[in-house]
């Protein structure tokens, strides 16, 4: 089940922003991609495989 939530999406960018102006540019963040969430330790497990092969 995929869910999607600009919200939380759109406070997440401005959370980055703020981190950035404050402490300069220290993260490895790109403006460009996606956000995932599991709720299960299996979707997790699948996730870490996907970020792995990445």
């Amino acid at each position: 089940m995929q869910h999607q939530d600009p919200a939380i999406a759109r406070a997440a960018k401005a959370k980055y922003s703020e981190y950035a102006d404050e402490l300069g540019d220290v993260f490895e963040y790109r403006k460009l991609g996606a956000v995932f969430f599991f709720e299960t330790e299996e979707q997790g497990r699948i996730l870490e495989d996907y970020v792995r092969d990445r």
